[in-house]
């Protein structure tokens, strides 16, 4: 588990912090991977090591452990960050963890969709994170240097310039991202997800009517039977459960009757390996045509928990019961609203978030993002979304957790320094690009299986 790495973790920061020639880096490269990646089934380590072998990028979203041992503590915080600019973050922020999907109230939005490694902490983790994700991107995509420069400064620009405009107000709490208030190409995607999402397509897709009732289909690898034992617990678990539910949706018996359970596979690539089910509900109805699928996920401590300082991690274990409640928290915060399924569980291996699974689930395909102008488009985008969760999840949403106004906060510290902010973002997102290079690059030669496909 997550939590019983800290030592190793603290060790790892170390070393870290002190110049590393190549034999070094290596070393620790290899062993932060090998720890991180040593609770999960053979096949599952497998399976992940072949995704993170594909490119760069891939082998990024997978380490978000080696962003949090280079970059905990870096002092070049100081200058745009302090107490005050702690926020909620996402954690482990990349352009693939952006998605449409439909809140409780019916709306198609775009946002972030991943809270795995929600936590509190400043908010320039989540900016330096996502500007590395960028060049990382744009370079996969053949641009030029030029080229990544101008993105993540658009992005970073996009970000400040949002913060900026609700400074001394609450719009933020109000703002959701839909096919009326995106770029072209994002509004598209959501017209289109609109039309054409609905839930017997996603019912489909995982499960098939019987003469006992719609249950999962277990013939295609991504789903696996439960043993008896397995499935029993599930049933005490969701009546408990409903008392945790965050939207508008009352718990009832009926509605949330377990109709079948499966445990998901292959899903994800830095959580590949997690525990993970899909549950099949009632639903409003008898009809198998209503039936809802929940998404159920096991929730450890956040990455960045090993890597920030003792008071941030007493803080963190003070104001959270478990780990899903933290997850569920986090959502809301960073979102300001949540579909009607969102909660927690207890099974016997520990806590798990429950969500439903979108029939309006998409997402901006960033391999297909290959002239520099869609780049920069995106990257405002992105840069307006990020500042708007950032802003609204401050004290504004509620100040046990963020007891500041983090827009004003990060005003004054930016105030007449703008330029300087966008060009730190694009050094550091220039210069770990490189690093994430050579990392994988002793990934790949060293970690990678050799049966990848």
């Amino acid at each position: 588990m997550k939590t019983s790495h800290h030592l190793i973790a603290l060790l790892l920061f170390a070393v870290a912090c002190s110049p590393l020639s190549g034999s070094d880096r290596e070393t620790t490269v290899i062993e932060a991977i090998t720890d991180r990646n040593a609770n999960i089934s053979e096949r599952d380590r497998e399976a992940k090591y072949c995704k993170m072998a594909a490119s760069p990028f891939m082998f990024y979203r997978g380490t978000n452990h080696l962003f949090w041992m280079d970059f905990a503590g870096d002092d070049r915080r100081q200058k745009f960050g302090n107490e005050n600019t702690k926020t909620w973050i996402q954690g482990d922020l990349h352009t693939d963890n952006f998605g449409s999907f439909n809140t409780g109230k019916g709306d198609i939005i775009y946002n972030v969709n991943d809270f795995d490694e929600t936590t509190l902490a400043d908010y320039q983790y989540d900016v330096w994170r996502f500007a590395v994700s960028l060049v990382l991107v744009a370079r996969q995509n053949d641009l030029s240097v030029e080229d990544e420069k101008e993105i993540v400064d658009a992005f970073a620009a996009s970000y400040l310039d949002t913060l900026e405009e609700y400074r001394g107000n609450d719009d933020e709490t109000k703002t959701e991202f839909t096919k009326d208030n995106t770029n072209p190409r994002l509004s598209k995607l959501l017209e289109t997800v609109e039309e054409k999402g609905n839930r017997e397509k996603l019912l489909t897709l995982f499960t098939e009517k019987t003469a006992a009732g719609r249950r999962f289909t277990l013939e295609r690898d991504r789903l696996e039977a439960l043993t008896p034992e397995e499935r029993g617990q599930f049933q005490t678990a969701i009546e408990n459960y409903g008392k945790t539910l965050s939207g508008d949706l009352q718990y009832n018996p009926q509605h949330f009757q377990m109709k079948d359970v499966a445990r998901r596979l292959f899903a994800g690539t830095g959580s590949l390996g997690t525990p993970r089910y899909y549950v099949l509900i009632e639903g409003e109805t008898k009809s198998d045509d209503d039936d809802r699928l929940l998404d159920v996920k096991q929730q450890s401590k956040p990455t960045p928990y090993d890597y920030l300082s003792e008071g941030d991690r007493q803080q963190y274990d003070r104001l959270f019961e478990n780990d899903a409640q933290r997850h569920q928290i986090g959502y809301l915060a960073l979102l300001g609203t949540a579909d009607n399924y969102l909660g927690w569980m207890q099974l016997a291996d520990g806590f798990y978030s429950v969500r439903e699974m979108s029939p309006y689930k998409d997402d901006i395909s960033t391999d297909k993002l290959n002239k520099t102008e869609e780049m920069i488009e995106m990257s405002q985008q992105w840069g307006q979304i990020i500042a708007t969760d950032h802003a609204r999840s401050d004290r504004d949403f509620d100040p046990q957790y963020i007891p500041h106004s983090l827009e004003a906060e990060v005003g004054e510290l930016t105030d007449g320094n703008h330029e300087e902010f966008r060009r730190l973002v694009s050094s550091i997102a220039t210069e770990y690009g490189d690093r994430v290079e050579a990392d994988w690059e002793i990934f790949t030669e060293t970690l990678k299986p050799s049966d990848c496909r």
